[in-house]
Order: structure tokens, then sequence, then C-alpha cells
């Protein structure tokens, strides 16, 4: 029979869960606001159910997730969970690897939490409430840096003293990397691509990304020692000047954690539209004349082309882009405002190809041109997670 594995992956938003079956998923759990209280969907087979939880924050979430689970036949009460695995987002050289949750790992995660409270957080009272509930199940902490461990000195470190680096741990850890890890095995499965050499892939989501791949092997990336650096994102400034950063400190009066809750949480495309995160929402506005809205979009596309073409710069060349994250799955035509940027560099779309390209389950190339392949390949980070909790744990 196979091992029963759950997968975790918390955040500041939602808690997303789902359950495998070995590497076959068996459901998925989405905790989320809905009017103010949790609602959560459960995805089984191609089909969804909405429970309202009453809750009115996250933190019951994980006791509520076993009840739901149970009503549902995920899991059945006889049955024993193997183990859970948990999506960890931290800096330091120790979280560049996969970890059994023990106090050593619990102590290691406290000594970043100021480093970067608001991811390390959430992930400390996920594995803290997953131990309660969970008595005796091994908990794995998955890395989302570890596919990054591959890049040169030259784009992994930062222009400060080299000492006082390797002292304090600071470099570009990187991160989408189970993400990264998905694609990667998915492009390496298909014949056709399996001789690409230099490849950019590009995770556009809620967060974003571009990384450079050589021979299957990360070279550099956008995000540096926290996902703050690089692209800007839906709520995330990106890259911004330290000395604007602290004037916006100063004149507002924050603290060290609360200047970095308001570049993570109050910047980027709601900060700069003045309406939402959302780019579906800001297309929509776009489309009626808000003027924010396309200045958002505009500067959003600018600087996904931007990180492309530095990618491609330190690979010397691209074979492929790939887009992959929910945005770069689904929306045509955001996909196409990028490209259509890049022509110069080769990348040319089928632009009825990509139209209808939403949401693939497979890989789909829309290139319109030999040369510089432009592919669309769906992620799917929980099934990495799962199949490295069943590697870890033997």
């Amino acid at each position: 029979m196979d091992k029963i594995v759950l997968v975790a992956n918390p955040g500041s938003a939602s808690r997303k869960y789902a359950v495998y079956r070995g590497s076959v998923v068996a459901g998925d759990l989405h905790f989320e606001f809905e009017r103010k209280t949790v609602v959560c969907t459960v995805k089984i087979a191609g089909k969804s159910q909405k429970f309202k939880t009453g809750a009115k924050n996250f933190d019951s979430a994980t006791k509520l997730l076993l009840g739901i689970a149970y009503r549902t036949n995920l899991i059945k009460p006889s049955e024993k969970i193997a183990a859970i695995g948990v999506r960890v987002v931290a800096p330091g050289d120790f979280f560049t690897g996969d970890h059994l949750v023990n106090q050593t790992f619990l102590t290691e995660l406290e000594k970043v939490r100021s480093s970067a409270p608001l991811h390390v957080e959430a992930t400390l009272k996920e594995v803290r409430e997953l131990k309660k509930l969970f008595k005796g199940t091994k908990i794995v902490a998955i890395s989302d840096s570890a596919f990054h461990r591959s890049m040169p000195a030259i784009y992994k470190s930062y222009g400060i003293n080299t000492k006082l680096a390797q002292r304090l741990s600071i470099k570009r850890y990187g991160y989408h990397g189970i993400s990264l890890a998905s694609v990667t095995s998915r492009l390496q499965g298909a014949g056709r691509y399996k001789k690409l050499k230099k490849v950019v892939v590009a995770h556009l989501g809620s967060g974003c990304s571009v990384t450079a791949m050589h021979n299957w092997q990360s070279i550099n990336t956008s995000m540096g020692y926290s996902p703050l650096e690089g692209l800007m994102s839906s709520t995330r400034a990106g890259l911004i000047d330290i000395s604007a950063a602290s004037k916006i400190k100063r004149e507002l009066k924050l603290s060290d954690v609360q200047i970095e809750s308001y570049l993570n949480k109050q910047s980027g495309l709601l900060a700069l539209s003045e309406k939402s995160d959302d780019l579906r929402e800001l297309l929509k506005l776009e489309k009626q004349g808000n003027i924010r809205a396309k200045f958002a979009i505009d500067m959003w596309t600018s600087r996904v082309a931007m990180g492309i073409a530095d990618m491609a710069v330190s690979l010397g060349g691209c074979d492929a882009v790939v887009f992959t994250g929910t945005v770069g799955q689904r929306s045509a035509i955001l996909r196409r405002r990028i490209v259509e940027r890049l022509e110069f560099l080769g990348f040319y779309l089928k632009t009825r190809k990509n139209a209808v390209t939403l949401n693939p389950k497979e890989i789909i190339d829309i290139s319109s041109r030999s040369g510089v392949m432009v592919l669309v390949v769906p992620t799917d980070e929980n099934l990495e997670i799962a199949r490295r909790v069943l590697k870890f744990i033997g």
C-alpha cells in the first residue's frame, strides 16, 4: 500500500494542503478568507466542495484540516499518515537542504526569525501546530532554495566584505526552487527538450522570479537573501535602493519589521494601481481606461522582460524561455506583452497558439520561429514536495 503524505504550504494570505498516496494526489485543501471568515475548498478528482469553518484567522486551520479530510474521505480515521512535508522559505546555509523537523531545526529557524520575519513566522506557526496535532509523525522541512545551491559565487555573492558575508551567512540564496525542480523534471522527461542547454524560467504568480539554468542547473536567479529582491510582484516592491527604503522607514516612522512588511505586503502592483494586487482585476480596469492599472501592468511586464534578458546575459545566450506559475501558465495577454519586449533577442510567439494556451496540463511550445523556444510548462510544487518527502523517509 502506498504511503500517505500530507503536504503543507503555509503562506500569509492562505494555507494550502494536499494529500498524496505515494506520488499520486488524492486531493487538495485550500484555506482562505471569504468575507472575513476562513473557508476551506477541497478538490478531489476535479470536483470542488466548499466548507465554512467559522474561523476568523488561520491559527485553527491545521486543527480543522484533519476533520475536513475525514469528512471528505481523503483520509480514513483508521489510516496513518506516513510523513508530512512543509515548504520552507528561510535564509541561511542550513536551509539549503531538506531536514527532519526536530529541536535542532526549530532552533535554527528561530535564529533567522528576525532576518526574514514574514516568511519564517508562518512556517514556525505551521510546524508547531502540525507537531501538536500529528504527534509521532515525521515532519520534513523541504527547502525552497536547495535548487540554487549550484549557483556560482559570482552570482551568489553581494558586493560586501567577504569575511562579514561569511560570518553572517549573507548571500543570494534564491527561492521558487521547488517549482523549478518540478519544471525541470517535466522538461527532462520530454524527449525533444532534453538537449536544451540554456533555459530561462519565469515563475510568475503572486510572487515572481526568473532563473537562468545551464544544463538543468541554476546559475543565477532574481531572488536573493530573501524573496523580496528582484522582480516586482503583487504586493512586493522588488529591487529597491536601500537608501530609498531607509527614507521610507524614517518618514513613516517604521520599525525594521514594519518596513519589511511594507515592502512585502503594501507595495508592488497593489501600491502602483491603488486598486488591486490581482493582475486579472488590473487587466479589466485597464480595459475601462484606468491609467493607474495600465501603468502597474506596463511596469510589471517591463520588469519581467528585463529580468529574462538579464538571465540570458548570465547564460551567454538562450535556447528557451519557460513561463510557469499561475500567471505564467494562464495569462496569454501578459505572456504576449512580455515576449514583445524581447523580440530583439529572437523571442517570437504564435499568436493564436499563445491565445488558446490557458493553464495547460502538459508542455506547450508557443514559439513561432526556429531558434529560441517559448514554452508554457505547468509546475506542481505539491507533487515535488511529496516526492522529496518519500525519498527522505525511504
